[in-house]
């Protein structure tokens, strides 16, 4: 068996094994014979072990070393190998993984994810997979399509499940150290003990440090470091065949200048006429969107908006502290690696994960599991609120004494600054218990129960010093710290969340779920099963829906509603898969399912009183058809599977950004796609390896307002400015006759200027105002589904001295054109964009010794990958992420 064969990635239904081996025996289950095991791929996504290419179940799984040959680190890479996946940070701490266009596209503490992740079939509610690196693991899998059954709640889109090496019987032990570019620093290991005949342990850990790759022209200084950390270690007792118990602890650390993308605007001046009346600056300010309305890649979005486009800026100025544009001439460059802020972002993250796994046979035909776990979870993100480096600073005034101002939360400053803080923390208890059957007949089941409860905290808060200087001004004489007659402003460095002079979302929150699920097995023929699985599920959600008081009057939460719901579904799946004996292949799968999934409902924050977003949104369901079929051909050197699958989505949970906060509504969807992947090795060690993703998406019915273009170009509409802290309203869609109708009155100097910042909902509130005028949602395709995803590897390998073997690979992705919203504008429009990755690996079995060369990240170096659409408070800024920088590395690898 070549070297090769150990490296390539293995895929099934259409997820197929990428592993090139010469041809292997099998019996008419697809299981590989004793004889040739070691080239089988043996999955668990059935939650019992079986070759991956026998699972009727879309799967890919890869190995670690096919992992690091790929230059797949993280969760976030594997989109890069596994068709229809996408990966995009939604803000807050908060990622969406998505599988056939199913993932998390909503905010808000009791949203759930529509991937699962797992960790050796744990599921963890919060997690760590796009920022922790994957080390001392036996694989990966990731399933693709609804698992309404063993690995059930939530899981509409699929499943990542992360299998740890588990400690053995044989003292072993690897260390590895890389250098890459950036001065990325990796050290990993692990070590294997058995004590005694029945006791092994094993410890690994990796360490990782990375200097910043994103330049901040406002310090002067880089960003973007990483300084992670991870440790695992893992005990297994086996005191007799019948029973084995295993125990792991792991712990993660993260403490860098990660997580803030760049602020891309095209500075809107504002209009100097409306409805043919001349505007003066403020009412111009006012008018103005603060960013234009372009495409993400324009040239022009190189500059800021306005200060008093901005809450934080609008309020300077109306106290006098500030000029109607603080950030006149500030720019940054249109390169994606460079940012223009005014302080370095921080991100801060501790994970400790414990699991009790309890295998007891009974006998020789049934298998009892017990699996227990505990995890705890701490996250704290700083980034930069406001756009831009000001150009100006604060005038000299009683409130800001020779231009400067001492913020509580922010310290000393002369100029506008504003942060936002994300803070959260939480505790997960998970228990499940399965009995699982293997019986010589043609009927076998596996049924248990599962319990989850999940406790968090989640705080979102945006300091501004000028919003803290309005609190002041409107105390006065009231110091700071001082009455609740007045504007509490808080004097912690650290907030406690009773300050109103910062914007505070807070909602604790409580989870408790609970399912019995099950799954037989009835083998129709020698060569025909069907599966039969259904689960019955339970989800209570408890939450303190907590006012926001940004700048009113009072200390604390002026109200608290608790909130409380709870759903049961049933769901679940029917498969048929059938093995033929044909002459031209040499193993045949064709499958076909019927499957259900849901995914719980939760809740709205409480400010949304006008908006047509309810106290709490529904369930999501998806009823899922899938056909499919994977062989192997010409002695097992050719590996080539397809499927094709439809989904009728009701409830799809999609959130954007409303009144400074976040609301999410439901929808119905239509999803159909297709997956082909092939393997191919001609001769000993060339390898040949491809996989094809085509999606459509497209939103079946429903309404929404797009909150970065609420007035959709409408000439005889215009988008005005307020200020009024009871609302929030900050911006609303106003005729433009009934606006030049109040500039002619200012001009005329009937009212004073300001009275343009309070028609929407203040003293001089129009009557008609509105948020926008809703879009037609239906056709629209779903955010980030590239209608064809495609990657292409190709290896070879040869002896190239005694015991050494040299690999050569290169790997290619291509993703075409998505948007980052389901209202697909051009404001919102991702382009298509390509990945290569290349090693060269070079490796002596007898000296245990392996060097790596690799280059990773190669192509389309300014390709966008996630854009978070920017409000009207913000100035319609929006941020960016880019594909990580290139690199260039080595690694070396010492087994013992």
């Amino acid at each position: 068996m070549v070297r090769s064969a150990f490296n390539i990635v293995l895929f099934s239904s259409t997820a197929l094994v990428a592993l090139a081996t010469p041809a292997i025996a099998q019996g008419t289950d697809g299981q590989a014979t004793a004889d040739d095991q070691s080239n089988v791929i043996i999955v668990t996504s059935q939650k019992r072990e079986e070759n991956v290419q026998s699972v009727p179940i879309a799967v890919s799984a890869f190995s670690s070393e096919s992992l690091q040959e790929r230059g797949l680190n993280g969760g976030s890479d594997l989109q890069l190998a596994v068709p229809n996946v996408s990966f995009n940070d939604t803000g807050f701490g908060r990622f969406s993984f998505q599988i056939r266009g199913i993932g998390s596209q909503i905010q808000g503490t009791s949203a759930d994810t529509g991937v699962g992740v797992h960790v050796n079939s744990i599921p963890l509610t919060v997690n760590r997979l796009p920022t922790a690196e994957f080390y001392d693991i036996e694989r990966i899998e990731v399933l693709r399509g609804p698992q309404g059954t063993l690995y059930g709640r939530n899981s509409t889109g699929g499943v990542v499940n992360t299998i740890t090496a588990s400690p053995d019987d044989e003292f072993a032990g690897q260390i590895s150290a890389e250098y890459a570019s950036f001065d990325r620093a990796k050290l990993n290991g692990m070590l294997n003990i058995p004590i005694t005949d029945t006791l092994a342990v094993r410890a690994a850990g990796v360490i990782i440090s990375r200097d910043g790759d994103t330049f901040n022209a406002g310090t002067g200084e880089n960003i973007n470091s990483r300084h992670i950390w991870s440790t695992r270690l893992s005990a297994q007792w086996e005191p007799s065949d019948s029973l084995r118990v295993r125990a792991m602890w792991e712990h993660f650390e993260q403490d860098d200048t990660s997580g803030d993308g760049k602020q891309i605007c095209a500075t809107d001046s504002g209009p100097t006429t409306i409805g043919g009346v001349a505007t003066n600056p403020f009412t111009q300010a006012m008018l103005s969107r603060g960013c234009l309305l372009t495409s993400p890649t324009d040239s022009r979005n190189t500059g800021a908006p306005g200060a008093g486009t901005t809450i934080p800026g609008l309020l300077g100025v109306l106290v006098g502290v500030l000029p109607l544009n603080a950030y006149a001439g500030s720019t940054v460059s249109q390169d994606l690696h460079t940012v223009n802020h005014g302080a370095h972002p921080s991100t801060i993250a501790n994970n400790d994960l414990f699991s009790l796994d309890i295998r007891l046979e009974l006998g020789d035909a049934l298998t009892l599991t017990s699996l227990s776990a505990y995890s705890e979870d701490q996250f704290s993100r700083v980034t930069q609120s406001l756009n831009g480096t000001p150009t100006a600073g604060f005038f000299n005034t009683p409130l800001t004494p020779g231009g400067s101002f001492t913020d509580p939360q922010l310290g000393t400053s002369t100029t506008i600054d504003g942060h936002a803080l994300t803070r959260t923390s939480g505790e997960q208890y998970s228990q499940e218990v399965r009995l699982q059957s293997d019986f010589d007949g043609a009927f076998n089941f596996n049924v248990g129960a599962t319990y989850l409860d999940y406790k968090a905290t989640n705080d979102i808060f945006f300091f501004g010093n000028t919003n803290t200087i309005f609190s002041v001004a409107q105390n006065a004489p009231v110091s700071v710290g001082g009455s609740n007659a007045g504007i509490y402003i808080d004097p912690n460095a650290e907030p406690d969340g009773t300050g109103h002079n910062y914007y505070l979302a807070s909602n604790p929150y409580h989870l408790e779920a609970s399912a019995l699920l099950g799954e037989g097995y009835y083998d129709i023929s020698d060569t025909l099963r069907a599966t039969l699985g259904l689960r019955y599920t339970n989800d209570k959600k408890f939450q303190e829906t907590r006012s926001i008081d940004f700048l009113a009057p009072g200390r604390g939460f002026s109200a608290i509603t608790p909130q409380e719901e709870s759903w049961s579904e049933v769901t679940g799946r029917f498969t048929l898969d059938w093995q033929p004996q044909v002459a031209f292949t040499d193993a045949t799968l064709v499958y076909g399912s019927l499957s259900r999934g849901y995914k719980g409902g939760g809740f709205n924050p409480g400010n949304l009183t006008g908006t047509g977003f309810n106290a709490a949104f529904d369930p999501e369901f998806v009823n899922a058809i899938e056909i499919g079929t994977k062989n192997q051909l010409l002695g097992r050197s050719l590996t080539l599977n397809l499927s094709g699958f439809y989904y009728d989505y009701s409830g799809y949970q999609i959130s954007q950004g409303v009144n400074l906060t976040i609301a999410t509504q439901n929808i119905d969807a239509k999803i159909m796609g297709l997956e082909f992947e092939a393997a191919f090795e001609p001769v000993d060690g060339l390898v040949f390896d491809t996989q094809v993703g085509y999606l459509d998406t497209s939103i079946s019915n429903g309404t929404s307002i797009n909150p970065f273009d609420p007035s959709l170009g409408d000439p005889s509409l215009a988008l005005v400015r307020s200020i009024d802290p009871g609302s929030f309203a900050n911006l609303c869609v106003l005729p433009v006759a009934a606006l030049a109708g109040v500039q002619g009155a200012i001009n005329g100097g009937f009212i004073p200027s300001e009275a343009m910042a309070s028609l929407c909902t203040g003293p001089f509130a129009i009557p008609g105002a509105s948020f926008g005028t809703p879009v037609q949602l239906q056709g629209r395709q779903l955010p980030y589904s590239p209608h064809l995803s495609f990657s292409f590897g190709a290896e070879y390998g040869a002896e190239v001295a005694a015991d050494w073997r040299a690999t050569a690979r290169a790997d290619y992705h291509y993703q075409s054109e998505s948007f980052a919203t389901m209202f697909n504008t051009f404001a919102d429009r991702i382009e298509g964009y390509g990945n290569l990755n290349l090693s060269l690996r070079i490796e002596s079995v007898e000296h245990g010794l392996e060097f790596l060369l690799f280059a990773r990240n190669l192509l389309d170096q300014q390709a966008i990958t996630t854009i978070q659409m920017g409000t009207a408070q913000t100035g319609y800024n929006r941020i960016v992420f880019g594909k990580d920088r290139e690199s260039y590395g080595i690694s070396i690898t010492k087994r013992f």
